[in-house]
């Protein structure tokens, strides 16, 4: 088997170099519409299996170059979709339902007597942006998430109820499972460096969905999230979180997409970590109490996309053209609370020039002020003045 990547990609860095030590890398140049192997020779890939590993956004580009190129990837066209449609295939005992941000906008009735009136975790179906919101936000033509449902009335995006996921000082009780034609071929918690044994519960709740699943037309590879959460009832709940195409989901420490024999179960969680990770992972890091590393993973700086517009319409009063402002903190900034109103955008130094003496920032203040609700109540402040 043969694990693609393109040529352009930063993702999966540690795996290309794992995958070009064993000699099963390859990479697409899209210029030259080719495959190459790690010396950079062109490679026939006719009738050969392959594993693309991108971004979910480049996955489809790449997969149509193996189709074209007569390759065989793991999953065919159309599959990631079914995956994405995982709440179409899996029960939940929350519930889990997939509108159109038309459908959200003109049947919120039936969404309120499902969900009620309160909050709703909102998540598009493409995952660039996942949160809890206001019912009634999207009830009033004035809250930027409606303007930017507006935009997007064609978009599937999945509702579910909010939950109280169970946690710990390691994180969040949270395992993902890759399923590869049809077995489990790894799982880990959601921890990047938390050495630790996989409960009995997890695999055998990951099996009871995997048949569920063989009797509809699911893909056989795919990624399997569960979690734990606390129901209205106080009792803890464990199930489906979501499914991710395996394509282009991430891993963390125990899971590993080359086909070598792991114990899923971790009897032995030093010895069981996968080999590229050994190799390539910051091992002074690992250790049977590491605390959480992960973070939301909301992508607000690609335009025209949900959760861009949504940042765009909170800073700037409109998506169109709007220059991104990358936060990395580890705490999102709620883009749908913020008033456009009393938001100005830098987009760069020069702007600073347009600006009376008492509002100049620079980029470096803007970005800072962005890291917690405190900075951004005086950035609104300090824009007021």
């Amino acid at each position: 088997m043969y694990y693609c990547y393109d040529i352009e990609g930063s993702l999966f860095d540690n795996e290309k170099e794992y995958a070009r030590s064993i000699g099963v890398f390859l990479f697409y140049d899209k210029d030259k519409d080719a495959f190459l192997d790690k010396d950079g020779n062109v490679v026939d890939i006719t009738d050969q299996e392959c594993f693309i590993r991108t971004g979910v956004y480049d996955f489809p580009s790449l997969l149509d170059a193996v189709i074209r190129h007569n390759g065989r990837n793991i999953t065919e066209k159309g599959q990631a979709e079914k995956v994405l449609n995982w709440p179409k295939y899996i029960e939940t005992k929350r519930k889990a339902t997939i509108y159109s941000g038309e459908e959200i906008l003109t049947n919120l009735d039936e969404i309120i007597s499902i969900y009620g009136s309160n909050r709703i975790f909102l998540k598009t179906k493409d995952k660039n942006y996942s949160g809890i919101v206001d019912v009634l936000d999207l009830a009033s033509s004035g809250s930027i998430l409606y303007q930017a449902l507006q935009l997007h009335k064609d978009e599937d995006f999945i509702i579910s109820d909010e939950v109280d996921v169970v946690k710990d000082d390691k994180g969040p009780f949270e395992w993902r499972i890759f399923v590869v034609n049809g077995k489990i071929l790894n799982v880990s918690r959601t921890n990047d460096y938390l050495l630790e044994q996989v409960p009995d519960y997890v695999i055998d709740k990951a099996l009871d969905v995997m048949n569920r699943l063989s009797e509809t037309d699911f893909p056989s590879s795919f990624v399997l999230d569960l979690f734990m959460y606390t129901d209205l009832d106080n009792n803890q709940v464990f199930d489906v979180l979501e499914c991710n195409p395996i394509e282009s989901s991430g891993t963390y420490l125990y899971n590993s997409v080359f086909m070598d024999n792991y114990d899923i179960r971790h009897t032995c969680p030093s010895t069981s970590i996968p080999k590229e990770k050994l190799m390539y992972r910051d091992l002074p890091k690992l250790s049977y109490d590491a605390p959480y590393n992960g973070r939301a993973s909301i992508v607000y700086q690609l335009p025209g996309h949900f959760a861009g517009d949504l940042a765009s319409i909170a800073l700037t009063g409109e998506a169109s053209n709007f220059s991104y402002l990358h936060i990395d903190s580890e705490r999102n900034v709620d883009f749908s609370k913020l008033s456009s109103r009393s938001m100005k955008t830098l987009q760069s130094d020069d702007d600073l020039d347009g600006l009376s003496p008492k509002t100049q920032m620079s980029i470096d203040e803007v970005l800072s002020s962005l890291k917690d609700e405190d900075g951004i109540k005086r950035l609104l402040k300090k824009f007021d003045e």
